[in-house]
């Protein structure tokens, strides 16, 4: 049991408790701010902060409730500055300005239980970086622009150079 000694001019009826004793992990904000969010999995994924190799992740989303994020929940992109973000299937795709990953399993449960699911970091490429946090996902996969022009992530993880798309072209963030 958790006792709550509150001093003030409040009633009962006038409080609240915000933290309970269910187990899960204290919510911290994510630090060092972020430069890329993507949705993945009913988690919130944020990036490109600070700590540039960081990608902070949320509890699993909850009706009634705004993402929550713990100083455990932390995925490590060793040595790579996160540029950008996408959710493709089973995928989390990183974008660095260096290389391309993929985060795939479910997490941890809002206990940190490693037991209960953990992420794996896979490379893509470590050829092919981005430029911008400007992405696009369709159906065939991820666009997004690389030094040498604007590329595709298919479906199957494989890169496609984007002919069609003039070398000159852009990706701005909207």
């Amino acid at each position: 049991p958790i006792t709550v000694t509150v001093t003030g001019p409040f009633s009962n009826s006038e409080l609240e408790l915000i933290y309970n004793d269910s187990g899960e992990l204290d919510n911290d904000p994510p630090y060092g701010g972020c430069s890329t969010v993507a949705v993945h999995k009913d988690r919130l994924w944020v990036g490109g902060g600070d700590e540039a190799d960081v990608l902070w992740y949320s509890k699993e989303r909850a009706d009634g409730r705004s993402a929550e994020f713990a100083f455990g929940q932390q995925v490590r992109v060793a040595g790579q500055e996160v540029v950008a973000l996408a959710s493709l299937d089973d995928a989390l795709v990183v974008l660095c300005k260096n290389g391309v990953y993929a985060i795939y399993g479910d997490g941890p449960n809002a206990t940190g239980d490693a037991a209960s699911g953990f992420f794996q970091v896979v490379p893509i490429s470590t050829s092919v970086g981005c430029l911008s946090p400007a992405v696009a996902v369709i159906p065939k996969g991820v666009i997004f622009q690389a030094p040498s022009g604007m590329m595709l992530l298919n479906r199957g993880r494989a890169l496609e150079p984007m002919p069609h798309v003039p070398t000159s072209a852009t990706a701005r963030p909207v």
